[in-house]
């Protein structure tokens, strides 16, 4: 028990430090470069909103595919 224990700290030890020396370096560089998806500015028609019977959770209808539609 007293193993798992250290291991599991030295784990959470590794991997934040992992991230706050490796990982946060590179992903603070993304303010630099483009994300390369165009930013969609305007209104959302009410036809969008509507659910469709088949749709399960919150949103759904949001990501439905249409001929046509950017998403």
């Amino acid at each position: 028990m007293l193993a798992a224990l250290i291991a599991l700290v030295l784990d959470l030890l590794v991997a934040w430090l992992s991230f706050n020396l490796w990982e946060k370096p590179f992903l603070d560089l993304k303010r630099y470069f483009a994300s390369g998806k165009p930013k969609r500015t305007g209104t959302v028609s009410l036809n969008d909103l509507e659910s469709h019977p088949n749709d399960v959770g919150l949103g759904a209808s949001m990501t439905q595919e249409r001929p046509g539609a950017r998403v």
